[in-house]
């Protein structure tokens, strides 16, 4: 029984004892039943083991080799009978060194604390690293975006300015990109485009500096020669080059200059105040006395007129004495009687062959013509109200434009001394008018800074060339072609005379303009400012003029034909053909209802489709005649892309559903089912021979 069964350790056996008599035995110890059994456990238990092992070569060899492991055991020294690993010998050497491995163990854990507040620490400062490395990351896509945001911003101006024909505000915008982006080509390409296709004004010499406000500035009449005056003096320069070439020729009169002009083969200046005189343009000689009113006194000088006959053999004077004297240059003696009015005249004009001389009262609102011979007075009419401003004669002489600043303007039939129509009305106060070329137009210019287009027969407005600024002034080129205008602003513009779109951008003046003039061809223009400088601009045009097909709504985009002849705009369910080359629409318009999303030439250009939005067809149309050949040609949802094969026979339809089908245009009738459904579809190709 002893040697099959092995017997219990005895911790085990007070384990397991009952717990009246494991109290007893551990009271006759002095200890508590736990403190006994764990006490006894481990190195007792492995000598009372070792001692009663039933194997004899794993017993105690003797008594005094168990007396040594009991000694061991008491002085916590490793005992022979105890298991030899490393932590129980490790653990005998803390029991030995209780105080020093205390102090390691303190340290030990110390040291462990500080390693993990460090590897704590680092962890955190990584993460705030990273945060703030993604925060950076994101604030410099942010600040990325933004520049992006402001570059594609000031792209935008720069073309709306530039759209506008303000190129020196869209150049500084493109500009201002390429400075915070030096590498952007693309900026750059533009901004080059912009310098080479955008017409300037160009001065062609250094401003020409008077001391005080230059009162009249004007072309001679073969453009070579500029004529200005101030204060009592009237001066000629070189138009290239800026060189004085005459004067001071000082004004004998009474007063200052009030008018100045040229005659109308620029041989002779007429100087005019209270009085007038007559100048050589080459020496600046007399030609006349001082041609005196005799009944003159001084009142409004601003009342003071002179004009030419076209030959300019003759002057016709307006002073303060309520007359009109009509002079011959060469002896300074009157040609016929003085033309009695009654009234301040507030502008004369003398008939193209120089007969007659019209005058138009100013306070009384009549309009007057004189034989200039005889000084009778042929017609006394009606004018269109207070403040005279302009008298004009056609050129054949048959018919008078009268003006007037604040009421407006009307005609006059001179053959048959009545008037042609009632008067026009104008709101604004009128501060130029000029009559084209082929006296059928009358442009006006007025304080509001409109310049208006007026047909001169029906006297109804036929658009407006310019209506911003304010204090429009305007002057017509010799040929009737241009115009120059100027603003409050102040800035100068040019224009055709048919256009409302700018032939060359704005130029800002130096200060108002206070007097202005073009040459005959329209090539240059000359400016007086108040600050006393006098410029000769070049009008430097690049290209082509830009033609303005008006129309479109933004929707359906404009298409042009293969040959650049023919250009389609669409509104609404209207489109409109143009004249490519002179920008005037082509009758008739024509509809196709359901708004509008596409216009497209055939291959040709001899046909045309368009499609529309709410009906979702198509139709096919005549080129030359805007008339419909073929369709409706329905679609699925509404037209997204139509076109037509190269012999216009066959018409490919893709509806925004994305199902596509082809139809015959004559035959309206489908040539294939539907093509492509749910499948995105960007084109259907035609063959030559018609086949899809």
């Amino acid at each position: 029984m002893i040697r099959e069964e092995e017997p219990r350790k005895p911790s085990t056996l007070l384990a397991t004892m009952n717990a009246g008599i494991l109290t007893a035995t551990a009271q006759q110890r002095g200890a508590e039943p736990p403190r006994l059994i764990q006490g006894i456990r481990g190195d007792l238990d492995w000598i009372v083991m070792k001692a009663i092992e039933k194997d004899r070569v794993r017993r105690y060899d003797s008594a005094t080799a168990l007396a040594e492991d009991l000694r061991r055991h008491l002085n916590d020294e490793p005992v022979s009978a105890g298991r030899p690993g490393a932590f129980y010998r490790f653990e005998k050497l803390v029991r030995r060194n209780k105080v020093r491995a205390a102090m390691i163990g303190i340290l030990a854990m110390s040291t462990l604390a500080v390693l993990i507040l460090v590897v704590r620490h680092a962890a955190q400062m990584k993460v705030q690293r990273d945060y703030a490395q993604s925060q950076e990351i994101r604030a410099t896509a942010a600040g990325q975006r933004a520049e992006s945001m402001l570059t594609r911003e000031q792209l935008l101006r720069a073309e709306d300015f530039l759209g506008r024909h303000d190129v020196s505000a869209g150049l500084a915008y493109l500009a201002h990109v390429l400075r915070r982006a030096p590498d952007d080509t693309i900026t750059a390409s533009r901004l080059l485009s912009a310098l080479v296709d955008c017409s300037h004004f160009l001065p062609l010499c250094a401003p020409i500096r008077h001391e005080n406000s230059v009162s009249h500035a004007q072309f001679s009449p073969d453009g070579k020669r500029i004529f200005t005056t101030e204060g009592r003096e009237a001066w000629f320069w070189d138009a290239e080059t800026g060189r004085r070439l005459l004067g001071p020729v000082h004004f004998e009169g009474d007063s200052d200059i009030i008018s100045a002009s040229l005659s109308p083969d620029g041989r002779r200046f007429v100087l005019t105040g209270i009085d007038s005189q007559v100048f050589d343009s080459a020496t600046g000689s007399t030609v006349t006395s001082v041609l005196v009113h005799p009944d003159r006194k001084r009142g409004d000088l601003w009342r003071m007129q002179s004009a030419f006959s076209p030959d300019g053999s003759r002057l016709a004077t307006i002073s303060v004495d309520l007359k009109v004297l009509v002079w011959e240059v060469a002896t300074s003696q009157p040609a016929c009687p003085p033309l009695d009015h009654g009234n301040w005249v507030g502008a004369i004009a003398f008939s193209p062959d120089g007969r007659l001389l019209a005058g138009c009262t100013d306070e009384t609102a009549r309009a007057m013509l004189w034989d200039v011979a005889t000084g009778a007075k042929l017609a006394d009419w009606p004018a269109p109200g207070e403040g005279i401003l302009k008298l004009l004669f056609t050129r054949d002489g048959r018919r008078l434009l009268a003006v007037t600043r604040a009421s407006g303007f009307g005609w006059f039939d001179v053959i048959e001394r009545k008037p042609l129509s009632n008067f026009i009305r104008q709101s604004a106060w009128l501060t130029n008018v000029e009559l084209c070329a082929d006296d059928k137009t009358v442009l006006t210019s007025d304080r509001d800074g409109a310049i208006r287009r007026w047909d001169a027969s029906t006297g109804q407005s036929t658009g407006v060339i310019q209506e911003h600024g304010v204090r429009a002034r305007m002057q017509q080129s010799g040929n009737g072609e241009r115009l120059a205008s100027t603003t409050g602003e102040p800035r100068l513009w040019l224009w055709a005379q048919d256009s409302t779109i700018p032939l060359i951008a704005p130029r800002r003046m130096e200060s108002n303009v206070t007097a202005m003039d073009m040459s005959a061809d329209g090539q240059r223009i000359l400016t007086a400012t108040a600050n006393g400088a006098v410029t000769v601009w070049q009008a430097a045009l690049t290209g082509t003029r830009p033609l303005l097909f008006q129309g479109g709504d933004g929707l359906c985009q404009p298409a042009m034909n293969p040959e650049g002849t023919v250009v389609l705009t669409g509104a609404g369910d209207i489109f409109t053909r143009w004249d490519a080359q002179t920008g005037r629409a082509l009758a008739p318009t024509a509809e196709h209802a359901g708004k509008l999303r596409l216009l497209a030439f055939s291959p040709d250009g001899t046909r045309f489709v368009s499609g529309v939005l709410r009906n979702a067809n198509a139709r096919v149309w005549d080129t030359r005649t805007g008339q419909p050949v073929g369709g409706p040609f329905p679609a699925s949802g509404y037209v997204d892309v139509a076109f037509l094969s190269s012999d216009n026979k066959l018409l490919g339809v893709v509806g925004r559903s994305n199902s596509a089908r082809v139809w015959n245009v004559e035959s309206g009738q489908p040539v294939t089912g539907s093509l492509g459904k749910n499948t995105q579809i960007g084109a259907l190709a035609a063959g030559e021979n018609g086949s899809s």
